[in-house]
């Protein structure tokens, strides 16, 4: 970014410092739970559990052990366990899920600063404020952060991960970058310590990424691949293998983690069981006719992740949303500048696309959409690299359309947030 200036910085982090109060605005409005009033606290029993120092889930008398697995008498968290994990300082001090939601969202505000700020074209002052109101407020982030329920916070702790480890890979390739324009066509070497540790700290943040959602996991080889492939191309390898250990660090530390925790529930550390878990009974005739994974739901989750938007309506609020979400494209409108960009797709553009549909596939063909939702909360799980992307369309944020389109985002997802639940 050029030019960088006092006023756009200051436009920035007043615009951080507005978002984070409107999340905390409507995370304070009272019975903010689902209006189906159908809140299950799993992350909080599986922090107590820790506390007590077990791994199973003592559900209240009369509640439904929904996304559990029973397994010898006992049930155990059948989704990725890290909020569980990152949630015993708020139980041990009594602290909602709101406040640990809002402590997310603080971090994803600071992540997107440094993206703004750092890898984003400007064409005005105005660009960064608009940026942050659009991705924090006019996104899901906001309607996960509001509602606080485990299955919203799950996402949210995914994308917040996700988002920063993608952060961490441009922060490595400028720094390459910067190297090789200083060698000025010397042989040089791309990589540093700083830029090793950077890299394995983009990965620790993926690693935590897919121990939130199991799927994200998935997107380690490609990062680890995309980190890696510099050093054989130019380094020195008796420095690329110790660079490479480094690099390999976090890989371990998610793979270790997954077989310890399904060997201490399971006593099998290949097996998440997740087949055996117990869902939501609006989809179990989808599953009774197709199974649990099919091809046949990818057009569903198509529609309701990106184009699906609610009826109109005559009377207030004049929306009727439909519960197994809304799409991105619908309610987001201002993704649809993507459209107008991918055919100037670079290399970085095409790689970012494809981390998006590598990601979108195992949540495309599983047999829920989600459900009581206002918008697609799945979308956290690739919305970063379409966030990426957007930044990169051939247009500029501060021009009257832009604008009204992350309005129109705002109110959407702020009305959501304050009517539908």
């Amino acid at each position: 970014m050029s030019a960088w200036s006092a006023k756009r910085r200051n436009l920035t982090i007043a615009a951080c410092v507005i978002a984070w109060a409107a999340a905390l605005l409507v995370s304070l409005q009272p019975n903010g739970e689902l209006s189906s009033n159908r809140y299950l606290p799993f992350y909080h029993l599986q922090a107590e559990a820790l506390l007590d120092g077990r791994v199973d889930l003592k559900f209240p008398e009369g509640w439904w052990a929904q996304d559990a697995v029973e397994f010898e008498g006992r049930q155990y968290l059948a989704i990725g366990p890290l909020n569980g994990f990152l949630m015993v300082p708020y139980q041990a001090l009594g602290l909602s899920e709101r406040a640990f939601t809002l402590t997310l969202f603080t971090l994803l505000l600071l992540v997107l600063y440094r993206f703004i700020t750092r890898h984003v074209a400007w064409h005005s002052d105005f660009d960064g404020a608009l940026w942050i109101f659009g991705f924090s407020l006019g996104t899901m982030f906001l309607f996960c952060t509001a509602v606080a329920t485990a299955w919203f916070s799950a996402t949210l702790s995914g994308g917040l991960f996700l988002s920063a480890a993608g952060l961490m890979l441009l922060e490595v390739r400028a720094a390459i970058a910067r190297k090789a324009q200083k060698a000025a066509g010397r042989p040089y070497e791309p990589y540093c310590w700083r830029s090793a540790a950077t890299g394995a700290l983009g990965l620790f943040c993926l690693a935590l990424a897919g121990l939130s959602r199991f799927h994200l996991g998935i997107l380690l080889p490609v990062f680890f691949a995309t980190l890696a492939w510099p050093m054989f191309r130019d380094g020195r390898y008796k420095k690329t293998m110790h660079l490479l250990a480094l690099l390999a660090a976090p890989v371990v530390f998610y793979a270790a983690f997954v077989l310890w925790w399904n060997w201490i529930r399971f006593g099998d550390p290949l097996s998440l069981k997740y087949a055996n878990h117990q869902f939501a009974g609006h989809f179990q005739p989808w599953v009774d006719q197709f199974g649990f994974n099919s091809w046949r739901f990818v057009l569903p989750h198509v529609y309701h992740g990106l184009i699906g938007f609610p009826k109109l309506l005559p009377g207030w609020p004049h929306l009727q949303f439909d519960e197994n979400g809304n799409g991105l494209f619908a309610m987001s409108p201002l993704f649809i500048f993507l459209i107008f960009r991918a055919r100037r797709f670079e290399r970085e553009d095409w790689w970012a696309l494809g981390c998006a549909v590598l990601v979108s596939i195992p949540v495309f063909t599983l047999f829920t959409t989600g459900w009581r939702q206002f918008g697609y909360r799945y979308t956290l799980d690739f919305l970063p690299f379409l966030a990426f992307l957007l930044t990169r369309a051939d247009f500029k944020i501060a021009r009257p359309l832009p604008i009204v389109l992350v309005t129109a985002a705002i109110v959407l997802h702020a009305a959501a947030a304050l009517l539908f639940i």
